[in-house]
């Protein structure tokens, strides 16, 4: 959108009507028929081409415009549907999922036609105010509840963890004592 709008401002700036005036009257002052001609069909030419742009840069502003909206039917069905089914997921999943509810409530009020219209009519985009952060909830809730890939790589480090601090146990004579005491005596149960 910035570079649409700089396209805009580009194009507004290089062929104003004080330009073109200005191009005008120095044709006119050759006073040449096939040189006026020539001339002012190139300045006709560069405006069309100009329109041209100003058009394709108008179609794009207006298709960004429009991603950002939200249309009441999209508002009921997201009101009605999505936001209950994400809750329900939230509830039922083994992970304690208070904080991922609790996020939710604030949007309830939100999502309500008048509320939407106002806010939209002001500028906000509620598909990246919201849409982007409950798409990033529902991101960490679906991996809160998957096992981690490097389960295997975790257990080894605990393992080595585990035999380090064994070994540091071994090497103080009081702590390899305590260790024995707690083993039941001998040095074989260890």
């Amino acid at each position: 959108m910035t570079k649409l709008l700089a396209d805009l401002a580009r194009l507004a700036a290089q062929n104003g009507a004080a330009a073109i005036a200005t191009k005008v009257q120095a044709v006119r002052a050759t006073k040449q028929h096939d040189e006026i001609v020539n001339e002012l069909s190139e300045i006709i030419n560069t405006l069309i081409d100009e329109k041209n742009q100003l058009l394709t840069i108008a179609r794009g502003l207006e298709q960004s415009l429009v991603a950002q909206r939200i249309t009441s039917e999209e508002v009921d069905y997201i009101s009605a549907t999505v936001l209950p089914t994400i809750k329900k997921v939230a509830a039922s999943s083994d992970a304690d999922n208070t904080a991922a509810l609790k996020a939710l409530e604030p949007l309830e009020p939100l999502l309500s036609a008048e509320t939407i219209t106002i806010l939209q009519t002001l500028g906000f985009n509620f598909k990246a105010a919201i849409g982007e952060p409950l798409t990033e909830l529902v991101r960490r809730l679906i991996l809160s509840n998957v096992p981690s890939e490097d389960v295997g790589e975790q257990l080894q480090i605990l393992a080595a963890q585990q035999n380090t601090a064994f070994l540091e146990v071994v090497r103080d004579p009081e702590a390899y004592a305590r260790l024995v005491e707690e083993r039941g005596g001998g040095s074989s149960s260890i």
